[in-house]
């Protein structure tokens, strides 16, 4: 895991550090756990409003809120790769730098190179038993994500119901909706599908709900097929099975 400081330049939390071994990190006005909690944020925060990753020692941004989130200056709708001191402004309120330090240490001589490699074959990895489990661990993550992603067939919340739902969305009061801020919603809501699925898979059911009525909340017009979908999401939810 990849050790990032947050630091505060602007709003209520300004002069503030946060140091956190990130894996993954929400941050909203709500973020729940793991995650980093923008205080006295306005609604235009969302509650969980985007996500830091790790990816092989760099961190990426995925973006959760309808509203967006400004990385350096641009608006940012899904997903973005950031640089030591990139600059996230939330709702013009709070405004923070993310740093963090090289994934690899450098080292010199040989001395550390010869030791490194020594040292490769020791430790917890280098039993053949837990090399095993975290491959079948590995493949286990590899196979839920083609799934995720798999072909037409698939009867999953994603596969079955996304290009449907995109569909009646796009052509959902085109008069009244403008074209960023459609596509900005449309962005959450196939995170937030992606994340029923997932929790589905898991059998984390009662997890599932809140997922749902945040669907309902990216527009809460009755007559939405998006605020529609999550009226169904949320009954298949307290369902016996989830029928999608």
């Amino acid at each position: 895991m990849q050790d990032v400081t947050i630091t505060f330049t602007r709003g209520p939390q300004s002069g503030t550090d946060f140091e956190f071994e990130l894996g993954r990190l929400v941050i909203g006005r709500e973020p729940g756990d793991p995650g980093l909690e923008l205080e006295n944020a306005d609604a235009s925060v969302s509650r969980k409003h985007a996500e830091l990753q790790e990816n092989n020692g760099q961190i990426e941004l995925v973006n959760l809120s309808p509203n967006g989130t400004q990385v350096d200056g641009e608006l940012v709708t899904d997903k973005i790769g950031l640089h030591p001191g990139a600059e996230l402004v939330f709702s013009n309120s709070h405004t923070l730098t993310v740093n963090w330090a090289s994934f690899v240490r450098r080292t010199t001589g040989s001395t550390d190179t010869s030791q490194a490699e020594s040292n490769s074959g020791s430790g917890p990895l280098g039993s053949p038993a837990v090399r095993a489990i975290l491959v079948l661990y590995l493949l286990g993550m590899v196979a839920i994500a083609v799934w995720l992603s798999g072909s037409e067939e698939d009867s999953g919340v994603l596969q079955a119901n996304w290009p449907a739902l995109r569909e009646q969305y796009v052509a959902y009061r085109t008069d009244a909706i403008p074209e960023d801020v459609r596509k900005q919603r449309l962005a959450h809501a196939q995170l937030l599908l992606r994340e029923i699925r997932a929790l589905e898979v898991r059998g984390l059911r009662e997890d599932i709900e809140p997922l749902c009525r945040e669907v309902m909340d990216i527009d809460s017009d009755i007559h939405s097929p998006l605020f529609r979908f999550g009226v169904e999401c949320l009954a298949a939810a307290n369902a016996e099975e989830l029928e999608y």
